[in-house]
């Protein structure tokens, strides 16, 4: 099943995601980023499914409620299963986060949602003030896997060369576009 995005919305309630202590609205911009490269994708000939874009796109940290899994990625694949959402989701969800994208990104739909969570907090920062803002708000984290999340920052730039190939433009050209069209 595709969830619609009230679906995906309810899924967040039910699974503890969207309280006022977790920042829904990083989800809510993920998702708009995700939708925006996949248009801009599509317009290129790129074969993209939207739905599944977005709903893997706002429930891509649906893992995060739950503390007792450190692995909030694993979490939210066994949720989607769990829920019998498209395993194309569960998939994207699971793979989106930094050791998923040292996995081979198979499907353009985990390529975009794994890059629009690498781009976005609450803001669109790109993925270089992303990699810093993340290092700057969980040090002693990043300094005890330092190598596998330098492994993924590398990924995660060919996946970003990836993308910016497939539509002509430079990381502050995407960047720039998306923040005018992604206001929240």
């Amino acid at each position: 099943m595709i969830p619609t995005r009230e679906e995906c919305i309810q899924l967040l309630k039910k699974h503890g995601y969207y309280k006022e202590h977790i920042p829904i609205t990083h989800a809510v911009l993920v998702e708009k980023v995700a939708l925006q490269i996949s248009e801009m994708l599509i317009s290129k000939g790129v074969k993209v499914d939207k739905s599944v874009v977005g709903a893997a796109a706002l429930l891509h940290d649906i893992g995060k409620a739950n503390k007792e899994h450190l692995d909030h990625a694993i979490k939210g694949y066994e949720i989607c299963i769990e829920e019998k959402l498209d395993p194309r989701i569960a998939i994207a969800v699971k793979n989106h986060d930094e050791a998923g994208v040292l996995h081979v990104l198979e499907s353009w739909e985990e390529k975009i949602v794994s890059y629009s969570d690498k781009i976005c907090n609450t803001k669109i920062l790109g993925l270089e003030g992303r990699f810093r803002d993340w290092i700057e708000r969980f040090p002693e984290y990043y300094e005890k896997h330092k190598v596998g999340l330098e492994k993924s920052h590398a990924k995660s730039l060919l996946l970003e060369k990836e993308i910016l190939n497939k539509l002509e433009l430079t990381p502050d050209e995407l960047y720039k576009m998306l923040r005018e069209r992604t206001e929240i």
